[in-house]
């Protein structure tokens, strides 16, 4: 029994004496009558003094006192609210980071502009990926000349050499990792063949890396046993992509208001090129922010790997415009790389894009036949769609990183807005 209650009964007892002592002192003729009265008086005002007491007392059972936290109970209470922080934290992080899908059909120079990109950002090729694109590179060597004696067969011209017809079998035996001195004698000898060279000259009609001129001129560097790539040789390096391949990458900015990220994050998504590959593209369309579509400027004159019958550019453009009137790209920025410049100058000199193109009448000059092949990508639109176009080779640092701050500052303004009414609604959570 608390206190409040036990007042209470004692004032009801009081009370309960005080009125009966006087009524029977009032009514019963004795002599204690005075005194009866007199003492019932006293309980009413012993009655009032306890019921005033009563009233300044809390009753428990009504108003419990705070339960108190436990320790234990703290910590989880603050390790929650950390966790909403962090939860808000990284969705403010989350609308600085840009998802670039890259695109375009197989040897156009995707892989490439994305180790190139990881080189801007300052990361290192690790040791073991150069041991790697070293024996990928001795590889690539071997499928050059496996895929020119393969043509000369195909067109029927023989080597008139016995020496370069025993290296021709070797070529299919090959397991690697890297070639010996033996094979790489024979190989030497065999690109020297006339004949070698007059299938060669005739690589627009089948299918060979455009890298070999670049393994020929260093082929006694890369042949040479102790041979270790250098960043130029391993950006030379082919490897088919297959699958999808994500890099995290990292871009710092000058800040110019408080809310402005430090940095901002890309993830860029590469994935094959060829046709067999192309099916897997639609696990990497959610959440894209742009596609960055890369198409070789020397494919005008080339072949596909997987289809000799088909023209390389044909297939790029085919491709593109497939790709940009997707409706899930209905609102997405499109960047276009048209990519190795540096062959493309060399091929117009002797090939104009005149025997691709009918129309085109602008002979063998650079500026006006890439303007003309980027028409044609962009005839290809879908109406109102904006495309940002670039010129570039990919083995050059320079021109990826200027390209890509091109595609930075284009992204960083689009979402300028979104982000800054996005930034306004989480700070009114975190201030909750």
């Amino acid at each position: 029994m608390n206190q409040r209650t036990l007042a209470l009964a004692i004032v009801l007892f009081c009370l309960a004496s005080g009125i009966a002592m006087i009524v029977v002192g009032a009514v019963v003729d004795m002599a204690l009558n005075g005194i009866l009265i007199g003492f019932g008086v006293f309980m009413l005002v012993v009655s009032a003094g306890v019921l005033y007491y009563a009233s300044k007392l809390k009753d428990s059972s009504s108003s419990p006192e705070p339960k108190k936290n436990t320790e234990a109970e703290d910590l989880e209470q603050g390790n929650a609210i950390r966790v909403d922080q962090q939860l808000i934290e990284e969705r403010m992080q989350s609308l600085y980071t840009f998802k670039i899908l890259i695109l375009g059909a197989g040897e156009s120079g995707k892989s490439t502009v994305v180790k190139q990109l990881r080189l801007v950002h300052s990361a290192k090729i690790p040791q073991a990926q150069l041991v790697e694109d070293g024996n990928n590179l001795h590889q690539n060597i071997v499928d050059c000349f496996g895929a020119i004696t393969q043509a000369a067969a195909r067109f029927g011209i023989s080597l008139d050499n016995e020496e370069d017809e025993k290296t021709v079998p070797a070529l299919s035996r090959y397991t690697g990792p890297r070639i010996t001195p033996e094979l790489g004698a024979a190989l030497k000898h065999l690109y020297d063949n006339p004949k070698f060279q007059e299938v060669y000259a005739r690589r627009s009609e089948f299918w060979v890396l455009d890298g070999f001129s670049y393994y020929m001129k260093n082929f006694d560097r890369i042949v040479a046993p102790e041979f270790l790539p250098t960043e130029e040789d391993s950006l030379m390096a082919r490897v088919r992509t297959t699958g999808i391949v994500v890099s995290e990458l990292e871009s710092k900015v000058v800040k110019v208001n408080p809310d402005d990220p430090a940095s901002i994050k890309f993830q860029i998504v590469d994935v094959g090129g060829q046709r067999n590959e192309r099916k897997k593209w639609i696990h990497c369309f959610d959440d894209v922010k742009a596609v960055l579509f890369v198409a070789s400027l020397a494919g005008y004159n080339q072949v596909m790997y997987e289809d000799s019958a088909m023209n390389r550019m044909k297939e790029d453009l085919t491709l593109f415009e497939e790709m940009t009137k997707k409706d899930i790209f209905a609102n997405i920025p499109f960047f276009l790389f048209l990519n190795k410049k540096d062959l493309f100058e060399v091929m117009i000199r002797d090939k104009p894009i005149s025997g691709l193109f009918p129309e085109y009448k602008g002979g063998d000059d650079v500026h006006a036949s890439i303007a003309y092949i980027e028409q044609e990508f962009r005839s290809r639109l879908p109406p109102k769609k904006d495309l940002l176009v670039q010129a570039v080779t990919s083995v050059w640092k320079r021109d990826i990183k200027t390209a890509f701050e091109e595609v930075k500052k284009y992204l960083i303004d689009k979402n300028k807005d979104l982000v800054a009414a996005e930034m306004k609604k989480l700070k009114a959570e975190m201030k909750k």
